[in-house]
């Protein structure tokens, strides 16, 4: 006698959410054999005899972390149902409430929730941007941020335990004394839960006043050639790391600078040593 096809019409719940726990799936139908089970996605589940018409199986929590689709079948002593699709939501937003979320020059204390000043604009003599924002979360939350330059170039940072209450977080922060022309501009702090982005906070970054130009060509270093240059108001001279001028309105020649193997630049532009000379 031939067995009656098997056909699965209704499954129960009808979604999940992603990030949620393990759970039960209902699989309703018609022509359910013992033995059965029920396939996820290719891969068999703990499955549970009913009827002719239901089965139940147990869904791991791992199976559902990451929003998508699956797969559903059933099969049965070599037959197998047509595949039904699973869907496994995004999470909503997840945040019951957050506030206060700003850049800023202050260090943000690590011990309390103490508001640091905001700021919109950065000098990159300011040389980190401290992240600062305060949030009710729950456990089902993962929270994360990076920081978006101007370019494009994304910058991670990192992630937040999982837990359950107010807080504040004070932890992210960029630096960007070091941070070349093309990445100074409008920059975002994004923050994320489980990779969807809840909010960003815009920023700019520019150079001090004058600060931006070398001192003198690297060409000019290694051919030897004498110069003279005059730090203007805002510029700065670093030999070996000291800031040795900065509005100061000095000339400085070859003989000052270039022969005791010295950086120089406002940013260390380059670097030159009595053997040869090499861009920064």
């Amino acid at each position: 006698m031939t067995a009656p096809p098997m056909v699965v019409n209704s499954l129960s719940p009808i979604s999940v959410t992603a990030g949620g726990g393990a759970f039960t799936l209902t699989v309703n139908g018609s022509g359910f054999l013992s033995p059965v089970a029920v396939l996820w996605n290719g891969s068999a589940l703990p499955t549970t005899y009913i009827s002719t018409n239901q089965v139940t199986a147990t869904v791991s929590s791992p199976a559902i972390n990451v929003a998508g689709t699956a797969s559903i079948v059933l099969t049965s002593s070599g037959r197998a149902s047509s595949p039904i699709s699973f869907p496994i939501l995004p999470p909503s937003a997840p945040l019951a409430s957050f506030s206060n979320q700003r850049v800023t020059k202050s260090t943000p204390p690590a011990t309390i929730c103490a508001q640091p000043p905001p700021s919109s604009s950065f000098l990159t003599s300011d040389r980190t941007v401290y992240l600062y924002f305060e949030a009710t979360i729950t456990k089902n939350n993962l929270l994360s941020n990076d920081w978006l330059g101007p370019d494009g170039s994304v910058v991670e940072a990192g992630s937040w335990n999982v837990a359950d209450g107010n807080f504040c977080f004070t932890g992210p922060q960029l630096g960007i004394s070091d941070l070349p022309a093309s990445r100074l501009g409008q920059w975002q702090a994004r923050i994320y839960d489980r990779g969807m982005r809840l909010f960003s906070v815009p920023f700019t970054v520019s150079a001090p006043a004058g600060g931006e130009a070398p001192i003198v060509s690297p060409n000019e270093i290694r051919n030897g050639a004498g110069f003279q240059q005059t730090i203007s108001a805002g510029s700065w001279v670093q030999i070996k790391g000291t800031n040795l001028a900065k509005g100061s309105g000095r000339t400085w020649t070859a003989n000052d600078i270039v022969e005791a193997n010295q950086r120089i630049g406002s940013r260390r532009y380059f670097e030159w040593a009595s053997t040869g000379g090499r861009d920064q």
